[in-house]
């Protein structure tokens, strides 16, 4: 588990929106810093309460981004956010897109741990342009301030924020912590957390999700070093370069990485 000094603090909290973060704050190789305020990650907004949706307000989010799958909105639902929040719907596809995922979505039953190494590997190999597309609308100033989510905010929005994180410059272990403070989000001892997922969760299928027993269910949300750095592996697999990867896969030119480096940095 990652030590929660070695990231910036969380800076605020919405009611009802489980693992939301600032990505702001942490320092570039060359001393810069990124800007706070510009983009959060979160879990699921279907849960977010009157007072959340106030938050959000205040903020001045102009645009969410929902990365989950059709089968997960439609057995999840759909954000409540401010009622002048735009949209965009980019499907990445969960912890293994297949029947089981389905299944669970409808019944709240999640028999099987997914492997997040393979999960992750596939993000890079089968679903880079997504992750372009999603980078290229991040590059836009008129689309910020914007949040970034899935379900539970840990698996595609930690790739997100890593690939967003590397361009921008910032030091893969720093990286790696930021992937990693999801288990303090998520930690049993944090309490109000997982306890926010889980009763929207419940909310939204009508009955509270199933995770076998306690030790199946922790282990759920526990997420490790080696499941966000074969993100960075298959990247540079081959001797190919990271700079390779976001002109050639997700398909950025020079002039959308200057304008993500403006527009994210200090």
């Amino acid at each position: 588990m990652t030590d929660p000094t070695s990231s910036p603090p969380p800076t605020l909290t919405v009611d009802g929106a489980p693992n939301f973060r600032d990505i702001g704050g942490y320092e570039t190789a060359d001393g810069r810093r990124v800007r706070r305020g510009r983009l959060f990650r979160s879990g699921m907004l279907v849960g977010v309460t009157d007072d959340g949706v106030a938050t959000l307000a205040d903020i001045g989010i102009r645009t969410v981004v929902d990365l989950r799958t059709q089968e997960e909105v439609d057995a999840l639902g759909a954000d409540r956010l401010p009622h002048d929040t735009s949209v965009v719907q980019i499907r990445i596809p969960s912890a293994g897109a297949d029947p089981m995922v389905t299944e669970a979505l409808r019944t709240g039953h999640f028999p099987y741990l997914p492997d997040l190494v393979s999960v992750n590997r596939a993000y890079i190999t089968d679903d880079a342009a997504e992750f372009g597309e999603l980078l290229t609308l991040l590059s836009d100033g008129a689309n910020l301030p914007a949040i970034i989510h899935c379900l539970g905010g840990k698996d595609r929005p930690g790739v997100s924020t890593a690939l967003l994180l590397t361009i921008l410059g910032v030091p893969w272990p720093t990286v790696r912590d930021d992937y990693l403070l999801s288990n303090v989000h998520f930690a049993n001892a944090g309490g109000d957390q997982p306890d926010t997922l889980n009763q929207a969760m419940e909310k939204s299928l009508g009955r509270a999700p199933n995770f076998g027993d306690e030790e199946s269910k922790k282990e759920f949300f526990v997420l490790r070093p080696e499941y966000i750095d074969v993100v960075i592996d298959e990247i540079t697999r081959d001797g190919r370069t990271f700079d390779d990867f976001v002109r050639d896969d997700l398909g950025l030119s020079d002039s959308t990485v200057t304008r993500l480096r403006e527009e994210f940095l200090e």
